[in-house]
């Protein structure tokens, strides 16, 4: 079946209040639905409408991460909410992630006001992750280049890597931070000149591992999933990531400068592509299969079978 693209949700009420973003997938939740009549059979029928009515409606996210990039106050959060639907953030700032189920899920982590109410997440906290945000991509950007990155771009990653969520292992110790001074170079006075390259490359090295960290700490903080429908003559299967997983997978699109996610033929598992999109109804190879020749003999039984 036909893999559609990354889906989002929006919600139909959306409202800043006292430094609060109050959102709720429908927009009279206490409203009991039309389809519940006391004294009268359920219509399944009726069930499958309402939801499709007044459930969370599928949003292109194209376009999303350069609107996140500009969020700079609580109306950009708002219309930002309106269009590609909220963050969906705990009372530490978390994404609800895979970890985060009924029975599991904390005081710390359940938002304010839910389930019995709006939804609620802190203005605060979206500002952090859009500083977040421009800080990996601006680091990623000099990285590239084999430039050093600033302490301000540090700064702003250092919120991801100190996000309350359940899984401690990803996150740095309380009171620990990275900072330039820690990532500096060397002193390289005493240093032969031969040797100086060298001590360059380690140290870019060493801050593009800590770029991964903070983003792979962000990546393993989101969740992520795959809707089945079949309403037409075909069934669809659909990458459900909501929005703070979208946004992660942006993020990675553009450090990494992929056009996309494709399944290889070889291997059968997702990865990023390069600069050229997956073509419809092509074989494609992952990096790893083709340097194992995986690719060639594909091909090569695919032919013999052919003759």
């Amino acid at each position: 079946p036909p893999y559609s693209s990354i889906g989002i949700w929006s919600p139909e009420y959306a409202v800043i209040k006292d430094g609060q973003l109050w959102w709720h997938p429908y927009l009279n939740p206490d409203d009991p639905p039309d389809y519940v009549v006391v004294g009268e059979p359920l219509d399944f029928r009726k069930v499958l409408d309402y939801h499709e009515e007044h459930g969370p409606k599928s949003v292109d996210p194209k376009g999303l991460l350069d609107r996140f990039l500009h969020i700079k106050t609580p109306e950009d959060i708002l219309m930002f909410t309106k269009d590609f639907g909220p963050l969906q953030l705990c009372r530490g700032g978390e994404p609800i992630n895979p970890g985060h189920r009924p029975g599991s899920l904390d005081l710390t982590c359940m938002p304010s006001g839910w389930p019995g109410s709006w939804w609620s997440e802190g203005t605060d906290h979206w500002l952090r992750y859009v500083s977040a945000a421009t800080g990996i991509l601006a680091a990623a950007a000099l990285l590239h280049l084999e430039e050093d990155v600033p302490e301000v771009h540090w700064d702003a990653m250092n919120w991801i890597l100190s996000v309350p969520y359940n899984q401690p292992h990803n996150r740095l110790p309380e009171g620990v931070s990275i900072n330039a001074a820690s990532l500096a170079n060397p002193n390289y006075e005493n240093v032969a000149r031969g040797d100086i390259e060298a001590h360059r490359e380690e140290h870019i090295e060493t801050e593009r591992r800590f770029l991964s960290m903070a983003l792979d700490s962000w990546l393993r903080m989101v969740e992520f999933g795959m809707s089945f429908s079949w309403s037409g003559a075909d069934p669809q299967v659909s990458f459900l990531s909501g929005t703070s997983a979208t946004l992660v997978l942006q993020i990675i699109f553009a450090v990494t400068g992929s056009r996309g996610t494709a399944f290889c033929s070889g291997c059968g598992l997702i990865y990023f592509r390069g600069r050229r999109k997956a073509q419809t109804g092509r074989r494609n190879f992952c990096p790893k299969c083709k340097e194992e020749g995986v690719d060639a003999k594909v091909r090569k039984r695919a032919q013999r079978a052919k003759t």
